[in-house]
């Protein structure tokens, strides 16, 4: 059986204009996936959907299935930015929670700033004589 729904809205929405709110929707749907030990598989913006009411629906299912049962299709577009595991294989692996997850991260607004942070607290813990403590600088993550 096939249920469908009309949803009016936006298809592959631009990540730096969703809400944290909608981001927080679709965090929780896959949670809600993998806790009945499902995996959607193709966790990107053209299978979402952002209504007008600010809500994300996720959308193309058809790698979907148990975690670590349904596979990738052979070929994977190389343009794509998968998980490192997915990478090296090009395909057909099982499809894992924790490429969902990886899918997931690389959709938050901030997750490019914070790879920045996460160097200048390494320098500062590290070479903390080459770093300036009167240069904090601070990021609003929950900003939006």
């Amino acid at each position: 059986m096939v249920i469908m729904e009309h949803v009016d809205g936006q298809s592959d929405p631009d990540p730096e204009k969703m809400s944290k709110a909608a981001y927080n929707q679709l965090s929780r749907a896959v949670d809600i996936l993998h806790q009945a030990d499902f995996v959607h598989g193709d966790l990107r913006g053209p299978n979402f959907v952002l209504t007008k009411h600010g809500d994300i629906k996720i959308i193309d299912f058809d790698w979907a299935g148990r975690d670590g049962e349904v596979r990738y299709p052979p070929h994977l577009s190389k343009g794509i930015d998968w998980h490192p595991e997915v990478k090296r294989a090009g395909g057909m692996i099982r499809i894992r929670k924790a490429h969902d997850e990886y899918m997931l991260k690389q959709l938050l607004p901030h997750s490019k700033h914070l790879s920045t942070i996460y160097k200048v607290v390494w320098l500062m813990c590290f070479y903390p004589e080459q770093t300036s403590l009167g240069r904090w600088f601070s990021i609003d993550l929950d900003a939006n």
